[in-house]
């Protein structure tokens, strides 16, 4: 158990409040582990006190987009420093199941499922008893099937990881105790039809057959009124988000951050570890919520179709005029336009994910101190020239650049790294005095005001080492920030 998840546990009981593991505990180990979520459910009653709960806990709320949120479910993430893990807590207040990404309707025994919670057998952690954790398991698959069946081609089979917890639940459950639960929850001839299923063999044939009993039962359990718009309209925003997150649009389909977004920038000479750094940071937060990773750069690792298109005409245009031996800027001119609006896009990009509430991190940033290097002005040398339309180019890319001014950093990582490990990393495809000039361009670059510069040598210690110290600066400034701070709570 993750030690964030243990505190958790015992500033729960400290605190008073009641809560337990609800389901999923046969794979309990993997949650506490943070290889998967913990689902926590509550007693409703207490929810001001499980927000001071959380707050001690320095965990975050954060919001799920409108057509995956529920009234009656919170997430909170929070950071475990010792094993750098993300740890999802899947905060239920009420018992809320049902259709995949709908849960339409919401059952009224939670309070009895919390106070008969019990220790798991082999974590101390409060979990379900095994016999409602086993009635939750049959009631969960026969009403995620959708109503409306007529809008897929055959109805769902019986996930894998269901069929393995229902076999570790009947070896544990005893049947005399759920056959009493089940009497005191629902009509006799539903109470013997659940029993019966959840007992025998969990097939497709059995849970259908459930559900054609138990739906009209389950009616007034429902939290809305049937609809097919209702799913229909969820299902396209997801598929949205799926569409718009390929294409590289920022469109949130997971969780945002309860306000404004965050925006990260990594900078740093060659070899110094910045762009593996950018990648990890993106990775590890997009398992949970929302994130836009930006390249500033225009190197092969921007595979933008705009800088694909203006540097295969760069390309094309060079060969050509080396073979009629003519001179021109003409290939140079066309391709750092393409970089100049690639940036500008980007910038606009960036700024309307955090705006949007998005974590956007930013491998390389603009500077407008040193040209021709180091993300730098390329056309910079074109302001005194005589040719009226080069001078106007220089004048907007400049203008581009200094677009970083007004869409300012929330943090700034300035990697520095020893010139021969630079060295070393680049198999000597780098020469010793460029990192030590870019490293110097590097640690004096101007930052946006506002934005806060984290300097970080990367010499004699592991990627491994850098990744800890970077996540901890992060997750500190969250903590430190109105995120936590009269933000953490519903409003």
């Amino acid at each position: 158990m993750l030690d964030k998840i243990r505190e958790f546990s015992d500033l729960a009981d400290k605190s008073g409040i009641k809560f337990c593991h609800f389901k999923s505990n046969a794979t309990l180990g993997r949650a506490v582990t943070a290889k998967t979520d913990l689902d926590i459910l509550f007693l409703e009653k207490d929810k001001e006190k499980i927000t001071d709960l959380f707050r001690a806990l320095k965990a975050i709320r954060f919001e799920a987009v409108k057509h995956k949120r529920y009234d009656k479910i919170d997430d909170f993430l929070a950071v475990d420093e010792a094993s750098l893990s993300l740890i999802h807590f899947h905060v239920h207040y009420q018992l809320d199941i049902g259709e995949k990404n709908v849960k339409n309707y919401r059952l009224p025994f939670s309070e009895e499922i919390v106070d008969s919670r019990v220790k798991h057998p082999e974590i101390d952690f409060w979990t379900s008893s095994p016999e409602h954790e086993l009635i939750l398991l049959v009631l969960r698959q026969t009403l995620r099937v959708p109503e409306h069946t007529f809008r897929v081609k055959k109805l769902p089979k019986i996930c894998k990881n269901a069929g393995k917890e229902h076999e570790w639940l009947k070896k544990r459950a005893v049947r005399e105790k759920v056959e009493s639960i089940c009497d005191a929850w629902f009509p006799e001839d539903i109470a013997s039809k659940i029993c019966e299923v959840a007992f025998k063999e969990m097939t497709v044939k059995n849970i259908h057959g459930l559900g054609r009993v138990l739906r009209p039962h389950a009616e007034k359990y429902r939290t809305y009124e049937k609809s097919i718009f209702h799913d229909i309209k969820r299902e396209y925003a997801m598929e949205k988000a799926k569409r718009s997150s390929k294409m590289g649009i920022p469109v949130p389909g997971k969780r945002t951050f309860p306000n404004r977004g965050l925006m990260i920038v990594f900078v740093g000479s060659d070899g110094s570890g910045k762009s593996s750094l950018a990648d990890f940071v993106a990775g590890f937060f997009s398992k949970k919520i929302d994130v836009l990773k930006v390249y500033f750069g225009h190197g092969r690792s921007n595979k933008s179709l705009l800088l694909t298109l203006t540097g295969g005409i760069d390309r094309a245009l060079r060969k050509t005029f080396k073979l009629i031996s003519l001179k021109t800027e003409l290939p140079r001119i066309i391709k750092y336009s393409g970089v100049t609006l690639s940036k500008k896009q980007m910038f606009k990009k960036a700024e309307k994910a955090r705006a949007k509430g998005m974590l956007v991190v930013c491998d390389r940033f603009p500077q407008t101190d040193h040209d021709n290097i180091n993300d730098g002005l390329r056309m910079n040398e074109y302001k005194i020239s005589r040719n009226p339309i080069l001078k106007h180019l220089s004048k907007w890319e400049r203008n581009t650049y200094e677009l970083r001014e007004s869409v300012v950093p929330d943090i700034v990582f300035k990697i520095l790294v020893d010139p021969g490990l630079a060295f070393e990393r680049k198999g000597g495809s780098t020469k010793i005095e460029n990192v030590r000039r870019k490293n110097e361009i590097v640690r004096m670059m101007k930052i946006p005001e506002g934005a806060k510069t984290i300097e970080i040598m990367n010499a004699g210690i592991s990627l491994e080492e850098l990744k800890g110290a970077v996540l901890r600066h992060i997750w500190r400034h969250i903590e430190d920030t109105n995120f936590l701070k009269g933000k953490n709570t519903e409003e």
